[in-house]
């Protein structure tokens, strides 16, 4: 480790029947000369150092120095003033320090020394709730505890002294919470892997995959991995919370990117999200190739800054271009940003590090889970929507908001089905309207639409609820009725073609346009198809119109 020791000034409890935490204190106290001469502190100078300070010790549960901290002493005082031995817990964290040395001085000399860290195989006396537990009984007196941290990760130093119960209470707080967290994010994640294989939704995934990396980067630092999934792989945990980082930041900035539309939206923005995930993660991945631990620490923690900030921008772009859903993504990436800063910041020495802000990231990815699901429920419900219009306009002429052929055939199937089934009567009736073309040429297309859509508007009016009807193409439209024989069929078409008649469209120059149509009706035979049917009830309009129009006719 680059870097001499570093003695921090003394502090913490002054007893210890009643002690639930001891505390340490930031730096600042005169080094000794071993430090100066960049040599590292051996116990009795640390001892000794703490000995000669002449700062007052500053009482804080937690000791946070930043990234790339040279290695530090830290000191605190366990007072027993009873006659017995006090048997207590020394918890120690976070876990990802490298080497770790506990030594306590008993008031006759005597010393117990502990050493640890994950950069040791199996991490000796590594918990997977509180961090390094060390058991003590401390003898009646005055007891020293000087305990020596080297990492060039962030160096943050919490110790607390904990009796059977506030052991027994926060391990089962931090078992119990963590499970709620990992239970709450793998049941979103599962629920977003069905979206993506049932859907094929690619924000899905990209979601899913945020969700896994944080759950599996949460596992990394907290020691869970070390003690549960990777316990003789000391190099694997030197890098696995820095590239688990990385992955976590590029698939959420991967997620807005699907998830917001941005290649379409705003492309260039798309294409650098792109490009910058991609170099991120080569980058990160050359740092562990070529064993570059300072740069992989500082490229991990950059690359979480920038995620933590980029999603608040990222969603006011999209909300002000009224994209679906931007209004919870914008709330989720607040949420997100103010947990992760808390934590990142924390962690690098820059905010105060206490339970809220070092888990921080924790609460506002739970938070921004919650939002971002409500997100994507409504962006899938908004894009069902628009799937279910797109549906609907493929089956409706846009003009006359009638069925059009294609919508038509579906529901003629359905009704020529149940008349073959049950033998019941059915007739299709074709119009036509007269001389149309004279009218678009006479008046102008305009006015030919507002003939179709009077003409569709008295069919709708005049038709029963389960008739089917439709523009069947230019100027002609089919009604399909069940339970019509070819007689009342024939006297409908003709109560239509009376009403039709009858309407007038006014052109230009107040003049009135009035149309008339011409009629074939059919009805179904036995053994007779839909497209028979059809083509009969045509051949009779084909008839009409070489005879006249302006009637009904009806196949034989």
């Amino acid at each position: 480790m680059a870097g001499a020791d570093r003695p921090s000034p003394g502090g913490g409890c002054t007893r210890c029947s009643g002690c639930t935490g001891a505390a340490v204190a930031p730096p600042g106290a005169a080094h000794a000369s071993a430090d100066r001469n960049r040599h590292p502190l051996d116990l009795a100078a640390a001892r000794q150092a703490f000995a000669a300070a002449q700062d007052p010790p500053i009482h804080s549960p937690v000791l946070g120095l930043g990234i790339g901290h040279r290695p530090v002493w830290a000191h605190l005082v366990v007072d027993n003033p009873t006659d017995q031995p006090l048997k207590r817990q020394l918890a120690v964290s976070p876990s990802w320090t490298d080497t770790l040395d506990v030594h306590v001085v008993h008031p006759t000399g005597d010393t117990t020394h502990w050493h640890t860290g994950d950069a040791l195989a199996n991490a000796p006396y590594l918990d997977d709730a509180l961090g390094y537990l060390f058991e003590h009984s401390f003898p009646p007196g005055r007891s020293e505890v000087l305990l020596r941290f080297a990492t060039p990760d962030p160096m943050i130093v919490n110790v607390q002294l904990l009796t059977p119960l506030t052991l027994a209470q926060q391990a089962k707080f931090e078992h119990s919470s963590y499970g709620v967290l990992y239970g709450f994010l793998a049941a979103l994640s599962v629920l977003n892997l069905i979206m993506y294989f049932g859907l094929g939704r690619s924000n899905s995934l990209y979601y899913a995959l945020y969700l896994l990396s944080f759950v599996a980067m949460n596992l990394s630092y907290t020691g869970r991995g070390m003690a549960w999934l990777w316990p003789e792989a000391p190099y694997f945990q030197r890098y696995v919370i820095l590239v688990l980082m990385v992955l976590s930041a590029t698939a959420g900035l991967k997620f807005a990117r699907e998830f917001l539309a941005l290649d379409q939206s705003v492309p260039a923005l798309g294409r650098g999200i792109q490009w910058a995930c991609r170099g991120i993660i080569a980058w990160i991945l050359v740092t562990v190739l070529f064993n570059w631990h300072a740069t992989a620490v500082y490229t991990a923690f950059l690359a979480s800054g920038i995620f933590s900030v980029a999603l608040v921008p990222i969603g006011i772009l999209a909300q002000r271009r009224g994209q679906a859903a931007a209004g919870y993504f914008l709330a989720s990436g607040i949420a997100s940003a103010i947990g992760l800063c808390a934590t990142t910041f924390s962690v690098w020495g820059l905010l105060p590090f206490t339970p809220w802000t070092y888990r921080g990231v924790e609460m506002g990815t739970m938070a921004e889970a919650l939002l971002l699901q409500l997100a994507l429920v409504q962006f899938i419900r908004a894009q069902m929507l628009k799937r279910l219009d797109a549906e609907r306009d493929a089956r409706v002429d846009a003009l006359t908001q009638l069925a059009n052929r294609r919508g038509f055939l579906e529901q003629a199937e359905t009704a020529y089905g149940l008349a073959v089934r049950h033998q019941r009567p059915l007739a299709a009736v074709i119009l036509d309207i007269d001389l149309f073309k004279a009218i678009n040429d006479g008046h102008g297309h305009a006015i030919g639409d507002a003939v179709l859509v009077k003409v569709g508007q008295t069919l709708t009016r005049l038709t029963r609820n389960g008739d089917c009807v439709a523009r069947w193409g230019g100027e002609e439209f089919i009604m399909l009725l069940p339970e019509t024989d070819l007689t009342t069929a024939t006297q409908f078409a003709e109560r239509i073609r009376c009403a039709l008649e009858e309407m007038v469209v006014i052109a230009k120059d107040e003049v009135r346009v009035q149309i008339t149509a011409s009629f074939g009706v059919a009805q179904l035979k036995p053994d007779q198809s839909l497209e028979k049917l059809i083509t009969a009830a045509d051949d009779a309009l084909y008839s009409v119109k070489q005879s006249g129009r302006n009637r009904v006719a009806h196949a034989d």
